[in-house]
Protein backbone atom coordinates (compact mmCIF):
# COMPACT_ATOMS: atom_id res chain seq x y z
CA UNK A 1 0.00 0.00 0.00
CA UNK A 2 2.84 2.45 0.69
CA UNK A 3 4.36 1.85 -2.52
CA UNK A 4 1.72 2.47 -4.46
CA UNK A 5 0.75 5.36 -2.73
CA UNK A 6 4.23 6.92 -2.90
CA UNK A 7 4.65 5.88 -6.87
CA UNK A 8 1.12 7.66 -7.45
CA UNK A 9 2.50 11.16 -5.05
CA UNK A 10 5.95 10.85 -7.07
CA UNK A 11 3.74 11.20 -10.67
CA UNK A 12 1.10 13.83 -9.42
CA UNK A 13 2.61 15.75 -7.17
CA UNK A 14 4.18 18.28 -9.45
CA UNK A 15 1.19 19.08 -11.28
CA UNK A 16 -0.77 19.76 -8.18
CA UNK A 17 2.24 21.19 -6.08
CA UNK A 18 0.86 24.84 -6.03
CA UNK A 19 -2.89 24.63 -4.99
CA UNK A 20 -1.84 21.43 -2.59
CA UNK A 21 0.60 24.34 -0.53
CA UNK A 22 -1.92 26.66 -0.84
CA UNK A 23 -4.67 24.34 0.62
CA UNK A 24 -1.82 22.96 3.33
CA UNK A 25 -1.49 26.46 4.34
CA UNK A 26 -5.28 26.67 5.07
CA UNK A 27 -5.54 23.08 6.93
CA UNK A 28 -2.72 24.07 9.44
CA UNK A 29 -4.01 27.63 10.05
CA UNK A 30 -7.21 26.82 10.43
CA UNK A 31 -6.44 23.95 12.84
CA UNK A 32 -4.00 25.85 15.02
CA UNK A 33 -5.89 28.79 15.29
CA UNK A 34 -9.00 26.45 16.03
CA UNK A 35 -7.23 24.31 18.96
CA UNK A 36 -5.91 27.94 20.40
CA UNK A 37 -9.42 29.26 20.10
CA UNK A 38 -10.42 26.52 22.21
CA UNK A 39 -9.24 27.85 24.90
CA UNK A 40 -11.00 31.35 25.23
CA UNK A 41 -14.27 32.28 27.49
CA UNK A 42 -17.53 32.25 26.46
CA UNK A 43 -18.41 35.53 25.05
CA UNK A 44 -18.93 38.73 27.56
CA UNK A 45 -22.59 38.73 26.54
CA UNK A 46 -23.10 35.28 28.16
CA UNK A 47 -23.91 34.57 31.93
CA UNK A 48 -20.66 32.58 32.86
CA UNK A 49 -19.32 31.63 36.39
CA UNK A 50 -16.27 33.55 37.31
CA UNK A 51 -14.14 30.38 37.41
CA UNK A 52 -13.47 29.28 32.89
CA UNK A 53 -9.81 29.05 33.37
CA UNK A 54 -8.22 25.87 31.99
CA UNK A 55 -6.69 23.37 34.35
CA UNK A 56 -3.27 23.15 32.20
CA UNK A 57 -1.90 23.56 28.60
CA UNK A 58 0.81 21.04 27.65
CA UNK A 59 3.31 21.57 24.79
CA UNK A 60 5.46 18.74 23.61
CA UNK A 61 8.24 18.98 20.51
CA UNK A 62 10.19 16.01 19.53
CA UNK A 63 13.10 16.36 17.17
CA UNK A 64 16.03 14.61 16.01
CA UNK A 65 18.46 17.03 16.74
CA UNK A 66 17.97 16.52 20.58
CA UNK A 67 18.67 12.83 19.90
CA UNK A 68 21.28 13.14 17.23
CA UNK A 69 19.40 10.22 14.98
CA UNK A 70 16.61 10.18 13.16
CA UNK A 71 14.77 6.73 13.13
CA UNK A 72 12.57 7.67 10.80
CA UNK A 73 10.65 10.27 13.31
CA UNK A 74 12.09 13.75 12.40
CA UNK A 75 10.15 16.12 14.52
CA UNK A 76 6.46 16.26 16.19
CA UNK A 77 5.22 19.29 17.83
CA UNK A 78 1.82 18.69 19.81
CA UNK A 79 -0.52 21.70 21.53
CA UNK A 80 -2.88 20.31 24.62
CA UNK A 81 -5.38 21.89 26.15
CA UNK A 82 -6.61 20.33 29.83
CA UNK A 83 -10.43 21.01 31.41
CA UNK A 84 -10.49 21.22 34.65
CA UNK A 85 -12.80 18.25 36.68
CA UNK A 86 -16.93 19.76 35.89
CA UNK A 87 -20.22 18.04 35.90
CA UNK A 88 -20.95 16.91 32.96
CA UNK A 89 -19.50 17.76 29.08
CA UNK A 90 -22.16 20.57 29.13
CA UNK A 91 -21.16 22.17 32.53
CA UNK A 92 -20.98 26.39 32.09
CA UNK A 93 -17.50 26.09 33.61
CA UNK A 94 -16.04 24.95 30.34
CA UNK A 95 -15.37 27.83 27.82
CA UNK A 96 -17.95 27.93 25.07
CA UNK A 97 -15.57 26.15 22.13
CA UNK A 98 -15.98 23.31 24.56
CA UNK A 99 -19.31 22.74 24.87
CA UNK A 100 -20.15 23.66 21.39
CA UNK A 101 -17.97 20.47 20.12
CA UNK A 102 -19.62 18.56 23.09
CA UNK A 103 -22.62 19.29 21.22
CA UNK A 104 -21.66 17.14 18.34
CA UNK A 105 -19.42 14.52 19.64
CA UNK A 106 -22.15 13.36 22.36
CA UNK A 107 -22.63 9.77 21.27
CA UNK A 108 -19.01 9.55 22.25
CA UNK A 109 -18.44 10.70 25.60
CA UNK A 110 -18.77 8.61 29.32
CA UNK A 111 -21.88 8.95 30.82
CA UNK A 112 -23.10 7.92 34.49
CA UNK A 113 -20.18 9.17 36.44
CA UNK A 114 -19.41 11.65 38.73
CA UNK A 115 -16.54 13.75 37.35
CA UNK A 116 -15.38 14.81 33.85
CA UNK A 117 -13.10 16.65 32.20
CA UNK A 118 -11.59 16.97 28.63
CA UNK A 119 -8.52 17.41 26.62
CA UNK A 120 -8.11 18.78 23.14
CA UNK A 121 -5.17 19.10 20.89
CA UNK A 122 -3.28 19.80 17.92
CA UNK A 123 -0.22 17.92 16.66
CA UNK A 124 2.01 17.88 13.52
CA UNK A 125 4.61 15.16 12.86
CA UNK A 126 6.86 14.54 10.02
CA UNK A 127 8.52 11.20 8.69
CA UNK A 128 11.41 10.49 7.05
CA UNK A 129 13.82 7.37 5.12
CA UNK A 130 17.07 7.23 6.59
CA UNK A 131 18.96 7.92 3.37
CA UNK A 132 17.97 11.10 3.52
CA UNK A 133 20.13 11.98 0.52
CA UNK A 134 18.61 9.72 -2.19
CA UNK A 135 16.31 11.74 -4.50
CA UNK A 136 14.57 9.04 -5.85
CA UNK A 137 11.39 6.99 -4.71
CA UNK A 138 12.76 4.04 -1.93
CA UNK A 139 10.87 1.70 -1.84
CA UNK A 140 12.24 -0.37 0.92
CA UNK A 141 12.11 2.27 3.73
CA UNK A 142 9.73 4.59 5.39
CA UNK A 143 8.06 7.06 3.13
CA UNK A 144 8.26 10.57 3.75
CA UNK A 145 5.34 11.81 4.81
CA UNK A 146 3.50 14.73 7.07
CA UNK A 147 0.49 14.47 9.35
CA UNK A 148 -1.35 17.18 10.93
CA UNK A 149 -3.98 15.79 13.47
CA UNK A 150 -6.40 17.15 15.61
CA UNK A 151 -8.09 15.22 18.71
CA UNK A 152 -10.50 15.34 21.35
CA UNK A 153 -10.53 13.10 24.60
CA UNK A 154 -13.16 12.66 27.27
CA UNK A 155 -12.44 11.13 30.48
CA UNK A 156 -15.81 10.20 32.73
CA UNK A 157 -14.30 9.16 36.63
CA UNK A 158 -15.99 7.89 40.03
CA UNK A 159 -14.18 6.53 43.03
CA UNK A 160 -12.66 3.54 41.31
CA UNK A 161 -13.59 3.26 37.94
CA UNK A 162 -12.70 5.60 34.97
CA UNK A 163 -14.00 5.74 31.60
CA UNK A 164 -11.60 7.05 28.65
CA UNK A 165 -12.80 8.00 25.02
CA UNK A 166 -11.40 9.83 22.37
CA UNK A 167 -10.99 10.78 18.55
CA UNK A 168 -8.76 11.56 15.92
CA UNK A 169 -9.01 13.43 12.92
CA UNK A 170 -6.02 15.06 10.36
CA UNK A 171 -4.82 14.63 7.27
CA UNK A 172 -1.75 12.78 6.01
CA UNK A 173 0.26 14.01 3.17
CA UNK A 174 1.28 17.75 1.29
CA UNK A 175 -1.21 19.64 3.03
CA UNK A 176 0.50 18.85 6.38
CA UNK A 177 2.95 21.23 5.37
CA UNK A 178 5.97 18.67 6.77
CA UNK A 179 8.70 19.63 4.01
CA UNK A 180 7.82 23.53 4.37
CA UNK A 181 8.06 22.75 8.16
CA UNK A 182 11.13 20.77 8.09
CA UNK A 183 13.41 22.80 5.73
CA UNK A 184 12.43 25.92 8.07
CA UNK A 185 13.84 24.04 11.17
CA UNK A 186 16.57 22.70 9.21
CA UNK A 187 17.62 26.05 7.82
CA UNK A 188 17.52 27.75 10.96
CA UNK A 189 19.89 24.86 12.93
CA UNK A 190 22.34 24.70 9.64
CA UNK A 191 21.40 20.98 8.73
CA UNK A 192 21.42 19.27 5.82
CA UNK A 193 18.14 19.29 3.70
CA UNK A 194 16.43 16.10 2.84
CA UNK A 195 16.16 15.90 -0.98
CA UNK A 196 12.90 12.90 -1.65
CA UNK A 197 9.82 15.07 -0.51
CA UNK A 198 8.83 14.71 -4.31
CA UNK A 199 8.33 11.15 -2.75
CA UNK A 200 5.99 11.35 -0.32
CA UNK A 201 2.35 9.99 0.34
CA UNK A 202 -0.34 12.10 -0.73
CA UNK A 203 -3.02 13.58 0.68
CA UNK A 204 -5.45 11.37 2.74
CA UNK A 205 -7.53 11.95 5.61
CA UNK A 206 -7.40 9.94 8.59
CA UNK A 207 -9.27 9.26 11.78
CA UNK A 208 -9.34 6.72 14.78
CA UNK A 209 -11.69 6.23 17.86
CA UNK A 210 -10.41 5.05 21.10
CA UNK A 211 -12.18 3.87 24.44
CA UNK A 212 -10.49 2.28 27.75
CA UNK A 213 -11.80 1.09 31.04
CA UNK A 214 -9.93 1.16 34.24
CA UNK A 215 -10.99 -0.01 37.71
CA UNK A 216 -9.05 0.49 40.66
CA UNK A 217 -8.86 -2.53 42.84
CA UNK A 218 -7.26 -2.11 46.97
CA UNK A 219 -5.62 -5.25 47.76
CA UNK A 220 -6.41 -5.79 51.53
CA UNK A 221 -3.45 -6.05 53.81
CA UNK A 222 -2.38 -8.97 55.75
CA UNK A 223 -3.06 -8.99 59.59
CA UNK A 224 -0.22 -8.72 61.35
CA UNK A 225 0.70 -9.31 65.09
CA UNK A 226 -0.74 -12.33 67.69
CA UNK A 227 -4.25 -13.28 68.19
CA UNK A 228 -5.95 -14.43 70.90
Amino acid sequence: MYRRSMQSSSLEFPAHQPSRRRMGMTWCSLLFAGAVSFSGAAPAAEAEPADTSLQAITVRIDNDFFAGRDRGYSNGVEVGFVSQTVDSFQDARLPSSYRLLNRVTGWLQPQGYTDYNMTVSVSHGIFTPTDWEEEALIEDDRPYAGALIFEANYNGRNDNTMRATGISLGIVGPSAQAEELQRAVHSLLGSDRFRGWDNQLSDEVVFRLHSHWLHRYQLRRAKTGNQT
